[in-house]
């Protein structure tokens, strides 16, 4: 008698198990489904996700060398302009030069001219020339 109770005492322990077990074979069948779907889908799709990327990459660098060359080019445009603007500044400062040299040789040549009219003016209404006067002398800077 033992051993029979021995044996239901086994046998219901096995069926509960049994029972336990079913409900988490049936989950554990479900996932590994839904795994399979998942690696059949990405079977499907990986290859076009990785064309993407590539063109997308291959985009960019032909983006990159683009923005490279349009940086060189204006980078070399704005030394030329500034070689030009460098170039009229040195012309300018030579007209300026040459304009005040020749300005300055003149107003001297004026004043001169109209201090000897004054002196002679003195000298020709009162027999003399004027008297010390404070002498003013221009220095034209070369």
């Amino acid at each position: 008698m033992i051993l029979q109770i021995s044996a239901l005492i086994i046998a219901i322990a096995i069926l509960a198990l049994v029972g336990f077990a079913i409900p988490t074979i049936i989950q554990l069948r479900r996932s590994v489904k839904k795994i399979e779907d998942l690696g059949e889908n990405l079977d499907r799709q990986l290859p076009e996700i990785l064309q993407n990327v590539q063109q997308i990459t291959s985009n960019l660098s032909g983006i990159m060398d683009s923005g490279r060359r349009q940086v060189e080019t204006v980078g070399g445009t704005i030394e030329d302009i500034k070689s030009v603007v460098d170039d009229i500044v040195g012309v300018e400062k030579k007209i300026k030069y040459s304009v005040d040299t020749r300005l300055i040789r003149s107003f001297a040549t004026i004043t001169a001219g109209v201090k000897a009219a004054k002196a002679f003016k003195d000298v020709m209404s009162n027999g003399s020339p004027p008297k010390n006067k404070k002498k003013r002398r221009f220095f034209l800077k070369k």
